[in-house]
C-alpha cells in the first residue's frame, strides 16, 4: 500500500523533471537555430529602428505600445550582450523568488521549466510579478496594458469588487504614461494603432500554438474567470485569467502560472518540504 502512496507522490515531481530537462532542451535549441534572446532582441531593435515594420510572429516583430520603449530607455542603449544579460538575468531571478517558496525539490525543477521564456527573453515574467503584486499595486496594470493589452484583464479584479480607489490608479497611471509617452513622440503611436487595427485579423485565428484556441474564443472565458474570482476572492484567477487573454500563446506564456506558487498554490506533497 506504502509503495503505490509513494509512486503517487512520486509522479507529479518526476514528471516536472522531465517537462523542465525537456523545456530547457528545446530551449537551447531554439537558441541555435534563431538566437539566444530572440524576443528580447525585437525590444532592442526597435528602439533603434521603426518598430512597427515586421508582421506578428515574424523574427523582430515589435508588438508593443510606444510607451514601453519610452521606458526601457535606459537600457535601450546598451550594447545587445548586455542588454539580453539585464533582460534574462531579471527573468531567471524572478522565476526564482517566485518559485523558492517551495523549496529546491520543487523550485529547481519548476524553474527548469521557465528556462524558455528566460532564453528568449520575453516579459512573461513582468507579467506573473504584475499578477502577484497588481492588487497591492494597482499601477503595475499599465505593464500589462501597454504591452500585451489583452492581459490587462486582471483589472477587473477592482471593478468586480468595486474597489475603485484601486481602479481610479490604474486608470490615472496609465492616462499619465501615455500622455507623457504621446508627448514625447506622437508618430509611434498612430503607427502603433495602425499596426493594431491592421493585425486584428489573427484574433480570429490561433496564433502561436495551433492547438491553442483563438484569443476570441479564449477572451471571454478569461472575463468570467477573473471576474468570478474577483468575486470569490480567489486570486489565483488572476494569472490564469491573464493566461488565457494573451493574444499569442506560446510555451513561455505559461511562465505568468509561477506567479501562483507566492499567491498560495503548493503541490501536494509540499507540506513535508525537503529542502
Amino acid at each position: 500500500m506504502s509503495s503505490h502512496v509513494d509512486v503517487r507522490e512520486r509522479l507529479p515531481h518526476d514528471l516536472a523533471w522531465v517537462v523542465g530537462l525537456a523545456v530547457t532542451f528545446f530551449s537551447v535549441k531554439m537558441c541555435v537555430d534563431f538566437r539566444i534572446g530572440v524576443d528580447a532582441h525585437a525590444y532592442w531593435a526597435a528602439y533603434r529602428d521603426a518598430p512597427y515594420r515586421s508582421a506578428p510572429t515574424t523574427v523582430d516583430a515589435f508588438l508593443y505600445s510606444p510607451a514601453f520603449l519610452h521606458v526601457i530607455t535606459p537600457i535601450a542603449w546598451l550594447p545587445w550582450p548586455v542588454f539580453a544579460a539585464v533582460v534574462m538575468g531579471a527573468a531567471a531571478a524572478t522565476f526564482a523568488y517566485l518559485l523558492s517558496p517551495l523549496g529546491w525539490r520543487w523550485a529547481v525543477p519548476l524553474w527548469l521549466c521557465c528556462t524558455g521564456e528566460i532564453l528568449t527573453g520575453n516579459i512573461f515574467w513582468a507579467l506573473a510579478l504584475v499578477a502577484l503584486f497588481g492588487r497591492r499595486l494597482p499601477s503595475l496594470w499599465v505593464v500589462p496594458l501597454l504591452t500585451k493589452v489583452a492581459p490587462g484583464v486582471g483589472v477587473l479584479w477592482f471593478l468586480v469588487r468595486r474597489e475603485w480607489r484601486s481602479l481610479a490608479v490604474t486608470v490615472v497611471t496609465l492616462v499619465v504614461v501615455v500622455g507623457a509617452s504621446y508627448g514625447l513622440a506622437p508618430g509611434p503611436w498612430h503607427d502603433w494603432v495602425e499596426f493594431l487595427l491592421h493585425n486584428a485579423g489573427s484574433s480570429g485565428h490561433a496564433v502561436g500554438s495551433r492547438i491553442v484556441p483563438p484569443p476570441l474564443v479564449r477572451f471571454p472565458f478569461a472575463v468570467l474567470l477573473v471576474a468570478w474570482g474577483a468575486h470569490r476572492q480567489r486570486p489565483w484567477t488572476i494569472p490564469v485569467g491573464m493566461l488565457l487573454a494573451t493574444p499569442v500563446i506560446g510555451l513561455g506564456s505559461f511562465t505568468i502560472l509561477a506567479a501562483l506558487v507566492r499567491l498560495g498554490y503548493r503541490p501536494a506533497d509540499h507540506h513535508r518540504p525537503r529542502g
